[in-house]
């Protein structure tokens, strides 16, 4: 059971690393725009990263969430058993 969780935790957090790198990448190509002046393709680009990131973060939580709760019975399970 220990290692089911293990691999849940390992799977959220390369989840989330992927999110947080993916979310850098946009702001360096949004500074690369700004600073060659494409202004319109800057703002357009802004456009899309706020709505991809914001969808990436959303289903994130989703996934998350089901998982947290899952874990915490897991536990209060596991604690019950004990006792």
């Amino acid at each position: 059971m220990i290692n089911e969780m293990d691999n849940i935790v390992e799977y959220l957090t390369i989840k989330r690393t992927f999110i947080f790198f993916d979310e850098w990448l946009s702001y360096y190509i949004l500074y690369i725009l700004w600073s060659s002046k494409f202004y319109t393709l800057f703002y357009l680009s802004v456009i899309l990263a706020i709505l991809f990131n914001g969808y990436a973060y959303k289903c994130y939580w989703e996934i998350e969430e089901r998982y947290n709760r899952y874990l915490v019975k897991r536990i209060s399970i596991d604690e019950a058993n004990i006792k």
